[in-house]
C-alpha cells in the first residue's frame, strides 16, 4: 500500500508530455505494415484515403509511406492521427483534434497508446522491427541523455537559485553542463529545461531568470553545436 501511495505522489508531481511512437525498420518492411494497417478493419478507427493522398500531394511525398486515420472511439477523443515513414522509420506525426482546440498531455497519450495497443502490439514479436514508445512521465535522462543529466543535475543542486549561474563557480558549472549538451547532442530543447527546473526543482518562474537560462542554454548550445561542426 505504501508503495502504491508513493507511486502516485511521484506521478502526481513528474513531469508529463506528449509521448512518441516510432518503429525502425526496412523501408520495404515499413510500408507493408502500413499498407497492412491500412487495409484492418477496426472498431473506432477508419483509413481516410483522400485525406492521405491530399497530404502526400500537398507535401510532394509518396502515398505509401502516409496514412491518416480518423480516431472515432468511444472513450477517446475524435480526431485524425498521422502517421509518416521516413529515413527514421515510421511515426505518429501528429494528431489532430476534431471537436475541440486542442488536445492536453492525457487526451493525446491516451489516442496514441491505444492506437499502439490496436495496431502495434500485434507486430511487436517481429524481431525485425524496433519500436519505440516514449514514456508520459520521462526522467531528465530521457529528456537530456545520461551524461547531460549529470551535469545538469550536479549545476542545479549546487548553484544559488536567485541568480542561476552568475557566480563563477555555478558559471564553471553551468558551462560544463552545456558543453556536454553539446558534444552528446542532447535531445533536450529549452522549454524541457525550462519545465524541469519549474515543475520539478520548484524553481520560481517569475518570467525572468528561469526564461534568461533557458534562452543561455538555447544560444549556447546552437553556437557550440556549430563550432564542433565546423572548426573542432
Amino acid at each position: 500500500m505504501q508503495n502504491l501511495i508513493e507511486n502516485y505522489i511521484i506521478l502526481s508531481i513528474a513531469m508529463k508530455v506528449y509521448q512518441e511512437l516510432n518503429i525502425a525498420a526496412s523501408t520495404e518492411e515499413l510500408v507493408a505494415l502500413l499498407n497492412l494497417w491500412k487495409n484492418s478493419h477496426n472498431l473506432g478507427w477508419e483509413y481516410d484515403r483522400l485525406r492521405t493522398m491530399d497530404y502526400a500531394k500537398n507535401t510532394f511525398s509518396a502515398e505509401d509511406k502516409t496514412a491518416c486515420f480518423h480516431v472515432n472511439e468511444e472513450g477517446l477523443e475524435e480526431a485524425f492521427l498521422w502517421l509518416y515513414i521516413d529515413k527514421n522509420g515510421l511515426r505518429v506525426t501528429n494528431i489532430i483534434p476534431l471537436k475541440i482546440v486542442h488536445l492536453n498531455f492525457d487526451e493525446y497519450n491516451n489516442i496514441l497508446k491505444r492506437f499502439y495497443d490496436v495496431f502495434v502490439i500485434p507486430h511487436k514479436d517481429n524481431r525485425n522491427y524496433k519500436i519505440t514508445l516514449t514514456r508520459a512521465y520521462p526522467n531528465i535522462n530521457d529528456l537530456a541523455n545520461k551524461a547531460t543529466a549529470q551535469k545538469l543535475t550536479l549545476w542545479e543542486k549546487t548553484c544559488n537559485h536567485d541568480n542561476g549561474n552568475l557566480h563563477t563557480l555555478d558559471e564553471e558549472k553551468w558551462f560544463d553542463f552545456v558543453i556536454t549538451a553539446a558534444q552528446t547532442k542532447s535531445p533536450l530543447e529549452r522549454d524541457e529545461l525550462k519545465r524541469w527546473l519549474i515543475e520539478e526543482k520548484n524553481w520560481i518562474d517569475d518570467g525572468k531568470l528561469v526564461d534568461r537560462l533557458c534562452d543561455e542554454y538555447e544560444n549556447e548550445t546552437r553556437l557550440l553545436l556549430y563550432f564542433f561542426s565546423n572548426y573542432a
